[in-house]
């Protein structure tokens, strides 16, 4: 079945609310870039996080990367750990960082749900399943995958499933 115009202008207005509320939700939280709360929450949900992942998730150069992590130590939110290659650091979250972590992932849960406050369980059973599928649709390998889950809660996908999860080099 053809999408309808006004189905895609619904499609894309709704992409970029989204994107407007959780930014939105960071705000005042931690304001340094627009990288840092994905940065964090990265670090948070991927231990032994080193710079190159952190560049590959969030789609920096090396160099941006390090600076952004230069940022994060500054700010007492992130450490850098000695690991087995010793040409690499491990990238772990202080007590701050990991507080602070929370608020963003708290301030990221309550802007979206303001979206689907009105929806009963079964709509919201529906509008996952086919959201899902767009999200496959959209994401065509898994570094493509890897940027888009920047901001998720991997925990939350832990137990129920990523749509993502499966996508191959």
């Amino acid at each position: 079945m053809p999408m309808t115009d006004r189905l895609e202008n619904i499609v894309g207005a709704l992409g970029l609310a989204v994107t407007d509320a959780m930014e939105n939700s960071f705000e005042g939280a931690c304001e340094l870039s627009d990288s840092a709360p994905a940065a964090l929450i990265l670090i948070r949900f991927n231990p032994d996080t080193r710079i190159e992942a952190l560049a590959r998730y969030l789609g920096l150069s090396h160099s941006g990367t390090v600076r952004l992590v230069d940022r994060l130590v500054r700010e007492g939110w992130v450490l850098r750990e000695p690991c087995e290659d010793l040409r690499a650091v491990v990238l772990a979250l202080t007590d701050a960082g990991a507080a602070m972590t929370d608020r963003l992932i708290a301030n990221r849960a309550t802007s979206l749900s303001r979206a689907l406050k009105d929806f009963s369980a079964e709509e919201r059973a529906v509008l996952e399943k086919l959201v899902a599928r767009m999200l496959v649709n959209l994401t065509p390998d898994k570094a493509a995958a890897d940027h888009v889950c920047r901001l998720c809660d991997s925990g939350v996908c832990e137990k129920s499933g990523c749509p993502l999860e499966c996508r191959s080099n």
